[in-house]
């Protein structure tokens, strides 16, 4: 993009060798409107437009506007493109216009309101940052163009452009450092070896990551819980003092306070009960369990509904072919036993390796 250029008086650029006042803790209440120009390029060592780019979760252009004190407006605009233009339908009734580009992922809250609170208490109708803008709107409703050749370097780390691959990978180790940061001074026990951990993740306190594992995609995980190591949890929602051991996945799911699920299971698209159980090499798909549910080792839930207090022993199968599969209350389903397209009863023992169908019922 053409650098664009500052038409203004002597007395309000801000010139290079000018300092700030920083202002801690600025409470001046400044009606000011934030942008997000996502600016389409031909860039050919990335594979799209580098606002669309993802780091740690979120687009470049996410991260920026995440970083507004006030959700702003997103324009997107052609290479060069005049940034007055695409601005001003937008400023009526504003005094402030904060300009900033998707590409400048770095850029953080704090800083911007130290901004916006100088340009104001210097009553500075333009200000040019490394790659963006703060404007008074009642001077740019007047002109044109912009003509300077001044351009203030304030908070220059937060306003780096990624402009190819290598800025990419520059982005990604500086915002995972941030991700992470954050999670520790939110008390958050991270084990710290090759953790990913989306920004959109919230984890609660004293609950700790272990090594190589992966939480993305919104993921929520509550305080006290306990991950084990090279564990992936996606879109899911983890309550207070559960465990998770090594590499189990859990996608899709719901899991609720106090609950265990071991090492190497799998869970998709299903519920977890309080305080029940899901022993190692399980697989649990597209089902619920209520509380106190016992699962063993090496057992498949698919479509399965289980009640309450239910016992599933190792290697055992309830799943759904066709026809809703179901156990209820305080059940017990045998080791190797294979429930399908039926409904077990409550209280009733379905014996190790029997087969309880539709058409055949093993009986209490």
């Amino acid at each position: 993009m053409e650098i664009l250029e500052e038409v203004v008086s002597a007395e309000n650029v801000l010139v290079l060798n000018e300092q700030p006042e920083f202002i801690e803790n600025f409470n001046e209440k400044i009606n000011a409107r934030y942008f997000v120009i996502c600016e389409n390029n031909n860039n050919d060592s990335l594979p799209k437009n580098v606002f669309e780019c993802s780091v740690c979760g979120l687009t470049l252009a996410e991260w920026v506007v995440r970083a507004c004190p006030s959700e702003p407006v997103v324009l997107r605009a052609n290479e060069g493109e005049d940034v007055l233009r695409l601005i001003k339908p937008y400023i009526s009734g504003i005094e402030y216009s904060v300009v900033l580009y998707a590409s400048t992922p770095f850029v953080r809250k704090g800083h911007l309101l130290d901004l916006l609170g100088f340009v104001s208490r210097k009553h500075l109708s333009a200000c040019k940052l490394k790659k963006g803008y703060v404007f008074k709107n009642d001077y740019i409703s007047r002109v044109d163009r912009l003509f300077s050749i001044d351009t203030y370097d304030f908070a220059s780390d937060d306003f780096f452009e990624v402009k190819d691959i290598r800025d990419l990978e520059y982005a990604q180790l500086i915002l995972k450092r941030r991700v992470l940061d954050f999670h520790n001074k939110n008390q958050v026990i991270l084990d710290g070896r090759n953790l990913t951990i989306d920004a959109s993740v919230e984890i609660g306190y004293h609950t700790e990551i272990g090594g190589g594992s992966a939480i993305i995609s919104k993921t929520k995980i509550g305080a006290d819980s306990k991950i084990g190591a090279n564990a992936v949890i996606c879109g899911s929602k983890l309550g207070d003092d559960v465990v998770v051991e090594n590499g189990a996945v859990i996608e899709d799911s719901v899991i609720k306070d106090g609950a265990f699920i071991g090492a190497g299971a799998v869970i998709k698209k299903s519920v977890i009960g309080e305080r029940s159980n899901v022993e190692s090499a399980t697989v649990v798909s597209c089902s619920g369990l209520k509380q106190n549910v016992f699962v063993g080792t090496g057992a498949t839930l698919i479509g399965a509904r289980v009640a309450e207090n239910v016992q599933i022993k190792a290697a055992a199968k309830v799943v759904m072919a066709n026809e809703m599969v179901a156990v209820l209350a305080n059940a017990v389903v045998g080791e190797g036993a294979m429930v399908c397209d039926t409904i077990v009863s409550e209280n009733a023992i379905v014996k190790p390796f029997a087969k309880f169908t539709k058409n055949y019922e093993e009986k209490k």
